[in-house]
């Protein structure tokens, strides 16, 4: 017999990140438009087509992956995690006051908590192909720090480099 607060869980969190990607693939592109009219300021730290960019890779693609590989989470893990997804997608707009340093690390604490979570589920995979997919969540993590880096370095041509190389580990995932 399965508990029923066990697939509880598993459905919230696999609600709150499809629902989280699905309004992050409405308000990115409106935001974008926005910004290159004129009508909101550009983010802190980041060219707007490059903050595009991270929104859906980072924001988008990486709440998709949450949705399906976190299965086993408590209530209060499922909504800390959605806040730390949130504060990455808003702490750009927020005129805080606080340096770009803390920005660019909230923007990513998501992937990096993400890669680690996820990867635990690979890790204990009896077959050997399937534990590889370990090193690519782990390595999606350290591309979004890097990624960050880079930007806070204003190293724009290697950022881009970064998600390029992204979007072939996920491509990888799939």
């Amino acid at each position: 017999m399965t508990n029923p607060k066990k697939n509880n869980h598993e459905k919230e969190a696999y609600r709150v990140f499809f629902l989280a990607a699905a309004l992050e693939a409405v308000v990115a592109p409106a935001l974008l438009l926005c910004i290159r009219n004129g009508y909101l300021p550009s983010p802190e730290g980041l060219p707007p087509g490059l903050w595009h960019a991270q929104e859906m890779i980072f924001g988008y693609t990486f709440a998709v992956i949450a949705g399906y590989l976190i299965t086993r989470i408590s209530r209060l893990m499922l909504v800390l995690l959605a806040l730390l997804w949130l504060a990455g997608r808003v702490s750009w707009f927020i005129d805080s006051g606080l340096p770009t340093t803390v920005l660019f690390i909230t923007a990513a604490l998501f992937p990096f908590v993400l890669g680690i979570l996820t990867s635990q589920k690979f890790k204990a995979a009896k077959r050997v192909r399937n534990r590889m997919f370990t090193y690519v969540l782990l390595c999606l993590a350290a591309l979004s720090s890097t990624f960050y880096w880079l930007c806070y370095k204003q190293h724009y041509a290697d950022a881009y480099t970064t998600l390029y190389i992204t979007l072939y580990l996920i491509a990888l995932l799939i």
